[in-house]
This record gives structure tokens, C-alpha cells and sequence, in this order.
């Protein structure tokens, strides 16, 4: 229960300090994660919204709701972080363009969804 409690406080923490960060400096946070300037104002906005705002929010539904319900909680990063390697893998395949922070961003997400999964499979053994 220790092992999941850390890894469940690591992603919320992780996740809303992200959010945050695309929120108070969206301009520096999207050229460390991507190496380009938003185009538009419009561009910074939905910055904004859609990676601090989305990020923030279930880094702070995972810190929340988490104490309570802590295999919703993974379940729900879990379906996350799968859909976000898919894509990203599918977007490697596809645009065949990339540099090696597209790498990185791949690794993390891999590696979160197997502590995650880990966490998961304890929660499961110690309550079934």
C-alpha cells in the first residue's frame, strides 16, 4: 500500500506542477517540450487550456480523490498514459520527423505507466 500511496502522490504532484507550469509560462514550457514558439496568441491560449489546464486538473483529481479511491485513480492514468504513448508512438510512425525530446517524452510516459501498472497489481493482491 506504500509502494502505490508514493507513486499515486508522484504522478499528482508531477501532473499538476506541469499544469501549473503551462499555465504561468506557456511560451517557456512549449519550447522546452516541443523546440518551437506558439504562432499565435490563440496558439498560447489553448496551451494554456488544453496541457496546463487538462494536466492540472487530474494532477489534482489524483491527489484529491486518490486517498479514497486509489484504483480509479489508477485505472484512469493508466488508460491516460496508454493512449498518450499510443499516440505518440503512432505520431513517431507516421511523421518519421522527430528529435530526441519526442524520445523522451515517450520514455516517461512508458515508465509512469509501468509504476503505475505495478501499483495497480499491488493494490489488486492486497484487496481481492
Amino acid at each position: 500500500m506504500a509502494y502505490a500511496k508514493i507513486i499515486l502522490w508522484i504522478n499528482g504532484l508531477f501532473l499538476a506542477g506541469m499544469g501549473f507550469a503551462f499555465i504561468v509560462a506557456p511560451h517557456f514550457m512549449y519550447a522546452l517540450s516541443v523546440h518551437a514558439v506558439p504562432p499565435s496568441p490563440n496558439a498560447v491560449i489553448d496551451i494554456r487550456a488544453a496541457y496546463g489546464g487538462f494536466n492540472l486538473g487530474v494532477g489534482l483529481f489524483v491527489l484529491i480523490v486518490g486517498r479514497a479511491h486509489m484504483k480509479l485513480c489508477f485505472k484512469l492514468l493508466i488508460l491516460i498514459l496508454l493512449c498518450l504513448a499510443g499516440a505518440r508512438i503512432l505520431g513517431l510512425m507516421i511523421d518519421k520527423n522527430s528529435d530526441e525530446m519526442m524520445l523522451v517524452a515517450l520514455a516517461v510516459e512508458i515508465t509512469f505507466l509501468v509504476l503505475n501498472a505495478i501499483a495497480y497489481k499491488k493494490l489488486n493482491l492486497k484487496t481481492d
